[in-house]
């Protein structure tokens, strides 16, 4: 009974839960309705709204277009009326312009009147001045005619004159030329035949003493050689070969033997060119012209010139007076043999 007591229970418990259950959805249910409702009567008073605005937005623009459109037919107005007002402006200064200008004209083609009637007058005064000036101008033609032919006969006696002068002085000076040619003819023959006969005389004294000397020298060889030994009479030979050298040498230097003097040059430089007469050989060669020995003498000095500057004749060769020419050759002789021993300078 208990048990069947509580099912009924339980059962009517149920009962009304689903009851329950089913107004609170009823409830919702309705609810829900009443807010789709509302929600569907504030979108229409939005839509009302923004129709009305939409209506206040069209209104305000046509109201703005109207303004607009007035005040462009007042612009529009003020413009047609300043442009009248320029235009009458426009014309009434070109009317003054106008007035303006033919004053102007006025005055100027009065201006233009005065100025011929003074131009007339100007022009009348002027061909005045120029016929008082063309014929001061003729007078003083004439009178400078008058004076060109008067200066010109004189000028033609002065002419006759000068040139009658000037033949006298040239006739007086071929006079002079012929006298002082003459003179300078005969001076020139002088002096011609005393060069001839000093040269001639020079000459003959040279060969002579040279042919005096050389047959001196022979004779005194010839008694050495029969007087002497064998070997004396050698030395004293080559002795005097070497007198007859050194004294035929400046007899073919004067006297331009060029072949004599060749000889001698080379028999001294082959011969007789030593450490202790290179320098007595290189002054004579020097003075004589003998080119081959002094040349060879200079190279003997460069290539020595330690062991010569030593010895006395070097003293006595810096001491006496020397060509410069030779000294400038003799130094570059010593500097070009310093130079290709390895020497920086060599001192005198």
């Amino acid at each position: 009974m208990l048990l069947s007591s509580l099912l009924v229970l339980v059962l009517v418990l149920v009962l009304v839960l689903v009851l329950v259950l089913v107004l609170v959805l009823v409830l919702v249910l309705v609810a829900v309705l009443v807010l789709v409702l509302v929600l569907v009567l504030v979108l229409v008073l939005v839509l009302v709204l923004v129709l009305v605005l939409v209506l206040v937005l069209v209104l305000v623009l046509v109201l703005v277009l109207v303004l607009v459109l007035v005040l462009v037919l007042v612009l529009v107005l003020v413009l047609v009326l300043v442009l009248v007002l320029v235009l009458v402006l426009v014309l009434v200064l070109v009317l003054v312009l106008v007035l303006v200008l033919v004053l102007v004209l006025v005055l100027v083609l009065v201006l233009v009147l005065v100025l011929v009637l003074v131009l007339v007058l100007v022009l009348v005064l002027v061909l005045v001045l120029v016929l008082v000036l063309v014929l001061v101008l003729v007078l003083v033609l004439v009178l400078v005619l008058v004076l060109v032919l008067v200066l010109v006969l004189v000028l033609v006696l002065v002419l006759v004159l000068v040139l009658v002068l000037v033949l006298v002085l040239v006739l007086v000076l071929v006079l002079v030329l012929v006298l002082v040619l003459v003179l300078v003819l005969v001076l020139v023959l002088v002096l011609v035949v005393v060069v001839v006969v000093v040269v001639v005389v020079a000459s003959v004294v040279l060969v002579v003493v040279v042919v005096v000397v050389v047959v001196v020298v022979v004779v005194f060889a010839a008694v050495v050689v029969v007087a002497a030994p064998a070997a004396t009479a050698a030395a004293a030979a080559v002795v005097v070969l070497l007198l007859v050298v050194l004294l035929l040498l400046p007899a073919a230097s004067q006297l331009s033997f060029a072949g004599l003097q060749r000889h001698c040059s080379d028999y001294l430089r082959d011969t007789w060119l030593t450490l202790e007469n290179v320098l007595q050989l290189l002054r004579v060669a020097d003075q004589h012209g003998a080119t081959s020995l002094r040349a060879e003498a200079l190279a003997v000095i460069a290539a020595n010139f330690d062991a010569v500057k030593k010895t006395e004749p070097w003293e006595e060769f810096l001491q006496t007076g020397m060509n410069p020419m030779l000294i400038q050759d003799l130094l570059q002789a010593v500097q070009s043999a310093s130079v290709a021993a390895g020497r920086a300078s060599t001192r005198f």
